[in-house]
């Protein structure tokens, strides 16, 4: 079992795996980094191939670690 608190407070460790779980399904994914992002830690691109036309769809994603704190995410 994953104890959430063994990872990193400032929530890094979180975001990557975040990206690595989503990399591991198939998608293409980007981590912002460390710094301001706006709120945009990944930026993940699921593709579909198909017989008649592939597409792609792109997702934003923002992650919260809250397990140090405790807190819930909240609506803002």
């Amino acid at each position: 079992m994953l104890d959430f608190k063994e990872l990193s407070a400032d929530g890094n460790d979180f975001e990557l795996l975040v990206r690595d779980l989503l990399y591991n399904r198939g998608l293409e994914v980007y981590w912002s980094g460390k710094g301001a992002d706006g709120g945009k830690d990944l930026l993940c691109i699921e593709t579909h191939d198909s017989n008649f036309k592939n597409t792609s769809q792109r997702w934003l994603v923002q992650c919260k670690h809250k397990a140090h704190s405790g807190h819930a995410v909240g609506k803002d």
